[in-house]
């Protein structure tokens, strides 16, 4: 299935948007609170504006990069070749093609059977958020 299929009348931004928006990506990570060894998913990665960041700055975490399509996801693949923490994904479009964006509820309800809890969501706006996930343990917090 085609973007134009998936997403009529769309297109993915380019280079120039996605650096008007977030000028430096490594700061904007660092905001969401992600850390050193973390292992993080970067779900619909485009073409890696935050995913090499990720790889770069949080190693030796593994940096996980889904995308639904080839094109953007090779082009993450070549920014993230100087890493050994990426893996690329890539994935089948599922649900309705009319939903855009999961809601944090939606994330969360899919997310937390697979034994991780909703720690918070970070607004990296204007159309995007972070829903950071801590996975759960028997063991008591020291």
């Amino acid at each position: 299935m085609t973007a134009e299929q998936l997403f009529p009348a769309t297109v993915m931004p380019d280079d120039d948007w996605w650096h008007a928006l977030w000028p430096d990506p490594h700061k904007a990570l660092r905001d969401i609170g992600i850390t050193t060894g973390m292992s993080v998913i970067d779900l619909c990665c485009g073409n890696g504006h935050f995913t090499a960041p990720l790889c770069e700055l949080f190693g030796p975490g593994k940096v996980y990069g889904v995308d639904l399509d080839r094109a953007l996801l090779d082009t993450t693949i070549d920014l993230c070749k100087p890493f050994n923490n990426f893996t690329p994904v890539l994935g089948q479009p599922r649900g309705p093609d009319t939903a855009l964006r999961m809601s944090p509820d939606a994330v969360a309800a899919n997310i937390e059977p697979a034994g991780f809890r909703l720690d918070r969501v970070v607004d990296v706006g204007p159309y995007h958020y972070a829903a950071i996930f801590l996975r759960q343990t028997s063991e008591p917090d020291s």
